[in-house]
């Protein structure tokens, strides 16, 4: 009879012990490609970082990650733009070309949203001073008029 109870009370320690591990999350996945694998989890609460020389890791916690979905290509429009150098730390050169540049006009946007440059293209070479800036992640729009017409995804080191 002790050694039933025993063994029951060992069997229920290891069933609290495991249940105590679970987490209640949102979602996740899975995804393979050429590099190796990964698996996700939304919402997960645990996390274990591990650190190398090339690089490091935070398996389990919840990642930060950005989308940026850049201007919808309009094929009726012959529109050739080149953004550099890109990191930048002071200033971005925006190249025209095969399109009117003094049609077109340039909006610098901050990740939040907010509007922090607005300028007229004076040139087929538009020089953007970024020096006044702090360190992040921008997207700089080129537009006609308040037509979208190419998006692009800045950093300023």
């Amino acid at each position: 009879m002790m050694k039933k109870i025993m063994l029951l009370a060992l069997g229920f320690f290891c069933f609290v012990s495991l249940k105590a591990q679970s987490n209640v999350v949102s979602g996740g996945g899975e995804g393979t490609g050429s590099g190796g694998s990964v698996s996700f989890t939304l919402g997960q609460i645990d996390y274990t970082s591990v650190s190398g020389s090339q690089g490091s890791l935070g398996a389990g916690m919840q990642q930060a990650f950005e989308i940026f979905v850049l201007g919808i290509e309009n094929k009726k429009i012959n529109l050739k733009v080149s953004v550099y150098p890109n990191p930048t730390v002071n200033f971005l050169n925006l190249t025209i070309s095969d399109y009117q540049f003094n049609q077109l006009k340039l909006m610098l946007f901050d990740v939040q949203g907010k509007l922090v440059k607005q300028e007229q293209c004076s040139a087929a070479s538009t020089p953007i001073d970024m020096s006044e800036l702090s360190q992040g992640t921008y997207l700089l729009k080129v537009l006609e008029g308040n037509q979208e017409l190419q998006s692009y995804k800045v950093v300023k080191n």
